[in-house]
């Protein structure tokens, strides 16, 4: 009992301390903006849109909602891929982020058994049909064979 009067006796000194030394009055929370659109924060020059690769935060927080059809990375990262005629071919590896803006491309991991001689391969997302399949598990169709995955430009991770 001590300890809670204790605990709430600090957090209340805490909190005045902070609010006597906040100079200026925060900011107003943003809207929130839609997932489905591409948002731009700022105005005129310091205007950003998607992520930013630097040190400091470009702009304000702003927050968003999650719309129907929106799809998480936890979503396609380890799904399976799959050819048009349903058979098997790989399964998401990673996705590539172009400028921080857009996924460019889907990385896939193809051939090999449990993880031995597998290889990589940079599909185009335009050519990916993403495919509901269960709850919230999802497939990748792609008009692809194992042959013509085998034969394809190999995909190496970039060493720092």
């Amino acid at each position: 009992m001590i300890r809670t009067a204790l605990f709430s006796a600090t957090l209340l000194l805490a909190s005045t301390c902070l609010t006597v030394a906040q100079t200026t009055p925060a900011p107003a929370p943003a809207p929130p903006v839609s997932a489905t659109t591409n948002s731009t924060v700022g105005t005129g020059t310091d205007q950003v849109s998607g992520f930013t690769m630097a040190e400091k935060a470009p702009a304000p927080a702003r927050f968003i909602t999650l719309k129907p059809g929106n799809l998480t990375t936890d979503d396609l990262i380890g799904a399976k891929v799959v050819n048009n005629q349903n058979e098997s071919l790989g399964e998401v590896e990673d996705l590539l982020i172009d400028s921080g803006k857009t996924v460019s491309g889907v990385i896939l991991s193809v051939g090999g058994f449990l993880g031995m001689g597998e290889s990589y391969v940079l599909v185009d997302p335009a050519s990916v049909a993403v495919n509901k399949v269960s709850g919230e598990d999802y497939k990748l169709v792609i008009d692809a064979t194992k042959d013509s995955l085998k034969s394809a430009p190999k995909f190496a991770y970039p060493r720092d």
